[in-house]
């Protein structure tokens, strides 16, 4: 489950709206027993608001939902120990990381579908994206244009 913005209640914050999201059988486990305490650790909206992509941690997916019907895309489960999402420099794209699978896959917000699969090393898991400046030093990588993906993903 994972629930919309919240607004104060007279015992805490009261959710706007509420996302059922499946519970596989990977992911069939009590709530004490979540990983972090959350079933779904990772969440990321994309620049627009309008889509949010989200690790299904405990069940080993990742996936995009759609803001305004709530529904969610396709299941990716291509990696074990979904943990950690960040959407990429474009808003076109976001980042979810398999802590367990050592790699890190760019979902498109569009479909929902993983578009790329990156090997990074041993249990990935934060993630933040940044620019460093032209002259930073060693070798830097141009910023793509609007609408082109990363060199790293070609």
């Amino acid at each position: 489950m994972m629930t919309g913005s919240a607004t104060p209640g007279p015992v805490g914050p009261v959710p706007s709206a509420i996302v059922d999201l499946p519970v596989t059988p990977a992911g069939d486990v009590p709530r004490e027993a979540h990983l972090l305490d959350s079933g779904h650790h990772g969440i990321s909206m994309n620049p627009q608001g309008t889509k949010i992509c989200v690790a299904g941690t405990m069940s080993d997916y990742a996936t995009v939902v759609d803001r305004e019907t709530l529904q969610h895309g396709p299941l990716v489960s291509t990696g074990l120990k979904s943990y950690w999402v960040t959407t990429d420099l474009t808003g076109e794209n976001c980042f979810v990381s398999w802590a367990k699978s050592n790699t890190v896959s760019v979902l498109s917000f569009e479909t929902g579908e993983e578009v790329a699969r990156i090997p990074v090393g041993y249990h990935p898991q934060r993630m933040r994206i940044g620019v460093a400046p032209q002259d930073w030093g060693g070798n830097p990588v141009p910023l793509p244009a609007p609408g082109n993906p990363l060199p790293v993903f070609s």
